[in-house]
């Protein structure tokens, strides 16, 4: 990966994603599609965080769109911003991304200690001094990208998906995901690396 992540960490998450699609897996009526739900996914994170989660957008320049949302552990709920004007597929993963983050912060599933002050990296999305505090480490941001990966697209079908000899571009149609992120996990460096967490 292009961050230097604990071995360990990234196996949370890996195991996360998948005990969270084993979740999802039993309340989607429909298993089979490869465009996963994330009308059922913020349900799954509401009943295992016990908070109601709201969505807020928010426009920004764009020379400032550093990042594209983020997740606030509020004390009555959750709150995830994302940037105004996405489109469906970048929206998707936005929200799958932070979702993954009230996963990762929930008790249930805390093995380490993610939050770190994070004042000044993220600035033009500080509406309210509490704000800042709430934002993750940048590690925290790879861990949850990487777990929202696994979610939508699985290394296995990912795997699968390149001994076909399918285009990244056909890949990310069909699993409804934004191109450059499927082109980054395909790359054969981040498999090989995703590869020592499977065999």
């Amino acid at each position: 990966m292009a961050i230097n992540l604990k071995d360990d960490h990234i196996a949370h998450c890996l195991s996360l994603a998948s005990h969270v699609s084993e979740l999802y897996g039993q309340r989607v009526p429909d298993r089979t599609s490869t465009v996963k739900s994330i009308g059922y996914l913020q349900d799954l994170a509401e009943d295992l965080t016990k908070k109601p989660i709201q969505y807020t957008t928010v426009h920004v320049s764009e020379k400032t769109q550093i990042i594209k949302g983020f997740y606030l552990a509020r004390e009555d709920y959750l709150e995830i911003v994302i940037l105004e004007d996405l489109n469906d597929c970048w929206e998707r993963f936005v929200l799958c991304k932070e979702l993954f983050h009230a996963f990762i912060d929930c008790d249930e599933y805390r093995n380490m200690d993610l939050k770190v002050q994070a004042a000044g990296i993220y600035p033009v999305f500080a509406a309210d001094p509490a704000a800042v505090d709430a934002i993750l480490s940048v590690d925290a941001e790879y861990l949850a990208e990487i777990a929202a990966i696994e979610f939508l697209l699985p290394f296995s079908e990912r795997k699968a998906c390149l001994a076909a000899g399918r285009s990244t571009d056909s890949i990310a149609e069909q699993y409804k995901i934004p191109a450059v992120m499927v082109d980054r996990y395909c790359l054969p460096n981040n498999m090989a690396a995703m590869a020592a967490h499977f065999d």
